[in-house]
């Protein structure tokens, strides 16, 4: 996975059909380490018109499964991004929300981020960690999909070029 610059000031929707650059800081993931596929010109045209049909301020589990599953089937995301995405799902399902219930999974992620970093406290343990970056992952994926719906003209165009 690489989500990169979304959390310092404005989303970055420059970042969203490059996979295949390094992603910002940390340790490397399994999914980052993985060497994804080059998106063509026509992976990041359908990742626009996807993500221009989605709201993720404003979407139930079942809208974001279908948007997921089409963003795979385009060749927008690969399938090791399609399972993580997968798991904003279980999340949403171990939440309480039902699968046609309206949610805003930035501010939902935000809120796990914020509890996340509250029980970790200033000695975290590994797993704790582990919780939060998993977390503050899942935040950018909704922020980078959040910045793509209101901009989808900005997808895939290089910034530092």
């Amino acid at each position: 996975m690489n989500i990169s610059s979304v959390l310092a000031g404005h989303p970055d929707v420059s970042a969203l059909a490059k996979r295949g650059e390094p992603a910002g800081g940390g340790a490397a993931t399994p999914a980052a380490a993985a060497a994804p596929a080059t998106p063509t010109a026509s992976s990041t045209a359908a990742m626009r018109e996807i993500l221009a049909q989605y709201d993720v301020t404003d979407i139930s589990p079942s809208e974001l499964s279908t948007m997921v599953q089409k963003l795979q089937q385009s060749g927008a995301i690969s399938p090791q991004d399609a399972k993580e995405l997968a798991a904003v799902r279980m999340d949403l399902e171990q939440a309480g929300v039902h699968p046609d219930e309206s949610v805003n999974l930035v501010d939902f992620y935000r809120q796990r981020v914020q509890q996340a970093q509250q029980a970790a406290g200033n000695h975290p343990s590994a797993a704790q960690q582990q919780q939060l970056q998993t977390e503050r992952q899942r935040l950018q994926w909704a922020e980078k999909f959040a910045a793509g719906h209101a901009n989808p003209e900005d997808i895939g165009l290089s910034t530092t070029a």
